[in-house]
C-alpha cells in the first residue's frame, strides 16, 4: 500500500492511492472468540443505558452550584455525549456533516477529474477538530484522575 502525504506538514490521516482486500476464511472458533454475539451487543447496550440513566439521575439531583464527585466524573467519561439527548443529537449531526463534507469533496474532484489528497485531508482535519479537542480533554481528565 502506498501512502501519499504532503511535504508541507505531517497528517494524522493519509489517503492511499490504492488498497488491497484479502479475505481470510474464519473458523467457527475464531468467530466465537473474536466477534461479539448479538446477545453480547445487547448486553453492552443495556449496561450503557443503565449507566446513562444512573448518572443522568445523579446529575439532576445535584444541588445548584455543587460539583460532581470524582466517582461521578469517572462514570461520565466516555458517555458524556449521551447523557442528554440534545448533546447526543448534536454530536451525531456533526459526525454526519463531517462525512458529507468528505464525500462531497470526493465527488467534486471526481467530476473535475482531479485527485487532490491534500484538499480532502485538509477538509477532514478542519471538520474533525472538535473530536481531537474532545479526545485531548478526556485524556487530560483521565491523566489527572490517575495521578490522585
Amino acid at each position: 500500500m502506498i501512502n501519499t502525504t504532503s511535504n508541507k506538514r505531517s497528517h494524522a490521516v493519509t489517503f492511499s492511492i490504492c488498497s488491497d482486500l484479502y479475505i481470510v476464511p474464519a473458523s467457527e472458533q475464531d468467530r466465537s472468540t473474536t466477534w461479539y454475539t448479538s446477545e453480547d451487543k445487547q448486553g453492552f447496550r443495556r449496561s450503557m443505558v443503565k449507566s446513562i440513566r444512573k448518572i443522568t439521575r445523579e446529575l439532576e439531583e445535584l444541588p445548584m452550584g455543587a460539583t460532581m464527585t470524582q466517582c461521578q466524573l469517572l462514570d461520565c467519561l466516555g458517555i458524556e455525549l449521551l447523557i442528554t439527548s440534545g448533546v447526543a443529537r448534536s454530536a451525531a449531526e456533526v459526525r454526519r456533516a463531517h462525512i458529507d463534507a468528505i464525500l462531497s469533496e470526493q465527488r467534486l474532484q471526481k467530476l473535475q477529474g482531479v485527485c487532490d489528497i491534500d484538499r480532502i485531508s485538509s477538509i477532514s482535519e478542519e471538520r474533525s477538530h472538535w473530536t481531537v479537542e474532545r479526545a485531548r480533554k478526556l485524556a487530560t481528565g483521565y491523566a489527572a484522575l490517575s495521578m490522585k
